[in-house]
């Protein structure tokens, strides 16, 4: 497998280009999705990486591509840094940086892969705190909702979240940035339904973010068992990563 990837790299610095593509890492993505197993519920998400590797990747709560086969191993890591390398010098004839994304290529591919192995019911977490949660921009808008097609997807439920230290902006289900993002979703005869602020990931910020006003939640009985459990796990998680390292 790692043949694949450096094969991908070395590719890279061979072509004339400033700009690596992602078809580049084909090869190597194709190998890693072959080995995937099945996803039931797939989550995409944009500007909520501390949810996505908190919640979904350490906690494993949900499934993003940061917790497939390739996402995982690759996750965070830098293969410009040549520490990390072994010396190797790996780029394109405008280096390794981010205008000639030799990283951001990888993601591309990789979320090219993981949009198109999508099936059924799908979620996205949005970031209802910045200015765009919907950001035309970002991977998720260019490459991967473009691959969510009917009837291999019949349903997209968009999970808007909220900061709790940030006020400046705060957007609703309603809002017309996430209307816009409906628009496009029920354009393809697929169903479109938003929640903000789902009591999972709002338990989950909350375990650190306790003190805060957004956090005094009801004392009904769900949600008192919803925070117990998610604390649980936390705790459990610690442990566990205690034990092995």
């Amino acid at each position: 497998m790692w043949s694949l990837f450096e094969e991908a790299l070395l590719s890279a610095h061979r072509q004339t280009e400033c700009v690596m593509k992602p078809e580049l890492y084909a090869k190597f993505v194709e190998y890693a999705f072959s080995v995937q197993p099945k996803i039931s519920e797939q989550y995409f998400h944009s500007k909520v990486i501390e949810v996505i590797r908190g919640m979904c990747k350490n906690l494993r709560e949900c499934y993003t591509l940061e917790r497939t086969f390739a996402g995982f191993i690759l996750d965070d890591m830098n293969w410009c840094n040549t520490s990390l390398t072994g010396d190797m010098h790996y780029g394109t004839i405008c280096g390794c940086n981010s205008k000639s994304r030799v990283i951001g290529a990888f993601w591309d591919a990789a979320s090219e892969a993981y949009a198109k192995s999508a099936s059924g019911h799908v979620y996205v977490i949005l970031n209802g705190s910045v200015e765009r949660p919907f950001d035309e921009n970002r991977t998720f808008s260019r490459v991967e909702l473009p691959l969510l097609k009917y009837p291999q997807v019949h349903n997209i439920t968009v999970k808007l979240v909220h900061s709790l230290t940030n006020t400046e902006y705060y957007h609703t289900c309603k809002s017309f940035n996430i209307l816009e993002l409906a628009r496009k979703v029920m354009s393809q005869n697929i169903g479109f339904e938003c929640i903000e602020d789902p009591a999972d990931i709002k338990h989950y910020l909350c375990i650190k973010g306790h003190d805060r006003n957004a956090c005094q939640f009801s004392s009904s009985p769900r949600s008192i068992y919803i925070f117990n459990s998610l604390l649980l796990t936390l705790l459990l998680s610690v442990c566990i990563l205690q034990y092995f390292l």
